[in-house]
């Protein structure tokens, strides 16, 4: 069952995407499927659940990788506002600058001045509030899954860039951890694109701390 959890809505203010411990189990329940080729919602129980992945990327080219779903999603819906932010490192940074401009007002109810000024030198500063917040409570929520008295429930942690560095290894450690067997020819994993363009060095440093 794959679920990308809560709190992580792209254009949105802070009252949207800071979320607690129970609002987030409740998000990463909901999943769906087809039958008959029709899509369907449906929740899982957490007394369900016998093992999670925790699949992480990094930062920098996660909030990189938000853009340009977002950007596939103006292309379909509002080409001509796609046109404003192209693909590139420039289109990037004028995203980054609209949504830090649209929801200041959010942040400013939601945030301490320390904090506010701790974040004013990052870039998209809410994308990697989301991304430290989502993680976060991804460790703090195992303790609420799988049947009582038999938890915690195991977990394995894989990092995006274990598939662009040793493939083969990464997907029989998900197929062991999984019990099962990989039933046919797996497709080759995309070589990772570099952002280090994206990002300057003092915005990287702000970032991180």
């Amino acid at each position: 069952t794959k679920t990308h959890c809560g709190g992580r809505c792209i254009k949105c203010g802070a009252d949207q995407y800071i979320t607690n411990l129970h609002g987030f189990l409740h998000e990463c329940q909901r999943t769906s499927g087809y039958k008959n080729k029709q899509r369907f919602g449906a929740s899982v129980s957490e007394m369900a659940v016998g093992g999670i992945v925790h699949l992480i990327r990094d930062p920098f080219d996660n909030v990189v990788a938000r853009f340009h779903l977002e950007r596939r999603n103006m292309i379909e819906k509002q080409p001509e506002l796609a046109d404003e932010y192209p693909s590139t490192a420039d289109g990037f940074k004028r995203w980054c600058r609209h949504l830090d401009h649209t929801y200041s007002d959010a942040d400013k109810r939601f945030f301490s001045p320390e904090l506010l000024a701790l974040m004013d030198s990052v870039p998209c500063k809410a994308e990697f509030y989301k991304y430290a917040q989502w993680h976060n409570l991804v460790l703090e929520m195992i303790p609420l899954l799988g049947v009582p008295g038999q938890r915690p429930v195991p977990m394995l942690t894989l990092f995006y860039e274990d598939y662009a560095n040793n493939f083969n290894a990464t997907a029989e450690r998900l197929s062991k951890f999984l019990d099962q067997p990989i039933a046919t020819s797996l497709r080759q994993f995309r070589p990772l694109k570099s952002y280090d363009d994206h990002y300057r060095p003092m915005q990287r440093v702000a970032i991180q701390a």
